[in-house]
């Protein structure tokens, strides 16, 4: 009868978090402008395949993707239904992977709420328009969908256990994507004891071999030129750490913004926990005091710094007191991580995804757009921050019980 009543509550919830997901994407619809409209008119010409060849050729390698967005970016219904099938299934992997033992739709309903709250200009661009739902949204669902049947495929019926073999044909041709899912896929791999391991290796060899003819393209390489003659003319003249740093400064402007909710909970509650079990641990201690030194700086950027230090941009990248703040981010991030580390019975999933979620914003610095591509190439971190979250509630569910 229990087990009754907690499934009864589980579908219930099941539905609220799907209404919920519904309402918030409920307004997407076409841009007048921009590359919704462009893929729209590049299809007067009806040869799909024309169009992939010319810009594989010339200007994208992202073969997968927009084999996609072309054959269903004209048809309304597909994408108004996709977007909010694909934040449910985000969620719901987020949740397999990280909440075991505990009540799946209570986890659910955190994990949307968490995926709401991410910063209102990254889910504008990587989730309610249509071109970016295509790019990140579309790849970021089929991948966590893809890492949680590889770590959990006891949860998932047989056949779909084909989905870590089809999955990558789309996911690997968004670069930031395919980047973060290889890493995850080879830590799963050589760590995980629960994993399906036949499956994990196949679904990383294809993912690689994705990854690659999209990477190596003749047309990434062109655009790769293109782009940096035009939107960051030195961007040629620098070497491979250079570009890192590039990445870093991305990095730490997401870091020290607090309308980065989620980042501010895993701070706020790694924070806590180290306060409260670990009192009389010195390194911890200091870890804390670091971790909220970072909370006062949000704070204080937020309210008092001029200039909005927090935007992006060439001219604020060699001051000193980006350079300061960079520092203290970089100092205080690891310091969580080591919390999150110490706290939760040793387990790295969350230090590993957050470590996942960083490189692959400061692989951006790998692209001369890193300066204009907008607050979308936060979207991997602020997913790996949300899963890092669902486990931390889930570890002190499960510790409470």
């Amino acid at each position: 009868m229990q087990h009754t009543n907690v499934n009864k509550i589980n579908y219930i919830l099941f539905i609220v978090a799907a209404l919920a997901i519904m309402h918030f994407t409920r307004n997407v619809t076409i841009r007048p402008d921009g590359d919704d409209q462009y893929f729209i008119n590049l299809l007067s010409s009806n040869d799909v395949w024309g169009i992939l060849k010319a810009r594989y050729l010339t200007w994208s390698g992202r073969l997968g993707v927009e084999f996609a967005l072309l054959h269903t970016i004209k048809l309304s219904y597909f994408w108004i239904i996709a977007i909010p099938a694909c934040v449910f299934v985000t969620c719901y992997s987020m949740v397999v992977i990280t909440c075991e033992k505990v009540n799946v739709g209570f986890a659910l309903i955190l994990a949307v709420l968490l995926f709401t709250l991410m910063k209102s200009s990254v889910i504008d661009d990587a989730v309610l328009w249509v071109t970016g739902f295509y790019n990140y949204l579309l790849p970021a669902a089929i991948a966590t969908l893809t890492l949680a049947i590889c770590l959990k495929s006891g949860r998932y019926i047989g056949i779909a256990k084909i989905v870590p073999l089809i999955a990558p044909f789309i996911y690997a041709y968004s670069e930031q994507i395919a980047l973060a899912t290889i890493l995850a896929l080879l830590v799963i791999f050589v760590f995980s004891k629960e994993c399906h391991k036949s499956l994990c290796l196949m679904s990383l060899i294809v993912t690689i071999v994705n990854f690659m003819v999209c990477y190596l393209s003749p047309g990434s390489t062109e655009r790769a030129q293109t782009e940096a003659w035009f939107a960051f003319p030195d961007y040629l003249t620098l070497n491979i750490f250079q570009k890192a740093t590039l990445g870093v400064y991305l990095l730490h402007t997401h870091l020290s913004d607090v309308t980065n909710t989620p980042y501010l909970i895993f701070l706020v509650t790694c924070l806590v926990t180290g306060l409260i079990s670990f009192r009389k641990d010195a390194l911890t201690l200091i870890a804390c005091g670091l971790v909220a030194l970072q909370v006062a700086v949000m704070l204080y950027l937020y309210k008092y710094a001029e200039n909005n230090m927090l935007s992006f941009s060439p001219e604020r990248f060699t001051s000193v007191k980006t350079y300061m703040f960079v520092l203290i981010d970089l100092v205080s991030f690891f310091s969580a991580l080591y919390i999150s580390a110490k706290c939760f019975d040793n387990n790295y999933l969350t230090a590993t995804a957050l470590v996942i979620g960083a490189l692959s914003v400061v692989a951006m610095g790998l692209s001369p757009t890193v300066f204009s591509s907008g607050t979308r190439t936060m979207f991997v971190f602020d997913l790996a921050t949300t899963t890092s979250v669902l486990y931390m509630f889930a570890f002190k569910y499960r510790s409470s019980k």
